[in-house]
C-alpha cells in the first residue's frame, strides 16, 4: 500500500512538534529545579557560615563576669583550752584623765611585765639523707628509686 508522503510528513511533523514542545518543557522545568536547588544550597551554606561566624565572634566578646564578693564572711572557730585564756588585771592599765581644752593627760607608773614564750607541742622533724634512710633498713632488701629528687621512693623487694 502506497501512502502519500505529504500526509505522512504532516503527521510526523505535527507529532514531532508536540514531542519537541513536551521535551522542551521538561528540560526547562528540570533546569529550573536544578537552578532553584543550587540557589537554596548556596543560601543554606551562606546562612551556616554567617551563624558560625556570629557565634564565634559573640562567644569571644561576652563581657567578663565580675567576681561576686560575698556579703557575709564565714569564720570557723574552735574553743580555746582553759590554759590558753589570759586576763589582764585592772592595775596594769594606764589611767587617762582629761585635762582642759580637750587635752588628755597620761599618768605613768611602773608595771610588772611578763614575757610569754610559745613553743610547738611536737619536736622538730629531722630529715634523713638517702644514706641514713638506707642504713635504717640495712637488714632488708630496700632500694631508692629516683634518689635526690622530690619523686624519690623507697621500695622493698
Amino acid at each position: 500500500m502506497k501512502t502519500d508522503s505529504s500526509l505522512l510528513s504532516a503527521v510526523l511533523d505535527e507529532g514531532a512538534d508536540r514531542l519537541r514542545e513536551g521535551t522542551r518543557r521538561q528540560v526547562v522545568a528540570l533546569a529550573r529545579r536544578r537552578r532553584h536547588g543550587r540557589a537554596i544550597r548556596r543560601g543554606v551554606a551562606v546562612a551556616a557560615v554567617m551563624v558560625c561566624a556570629g557565634w564565634l565572634l559573640l562567644r569571644d566578646w561576652r563581657p567578663a563576669a565580675l567576681p561576686v564578693e560575698p556579703d557575709v564572711a564565714m569564720v570557723n572557730t574552735r574553743p580555746l583550752a582553759p590554759g590558753m585564756i589570759t586576763r589582764t588585771a585592772e592595775a596594769a592599765f594606764t589611767p587617762v584623765r582629761s585635762g582642759f581644752d580637750g587635752i588628755a593627760l597620761v599618768e605613768s607608773r611602773p608595771l610588772d611585765i611578763a614575757v610569754v614564750e610559745t613553743r610547738l607541742a611536737m619536736p622538730p622533724i629531722d630529715y634523713l639523707t638517702d644514706r641514713q634512710l638506707l642504713a635504717i633498713f640495712s637488714g632488708q632488701r630496700a632500694a631508692l628509686i629516683e634518689p635526690g629528687t622530690e619523686r624519690a621512693r623507697l621500695i622493698f623487694y
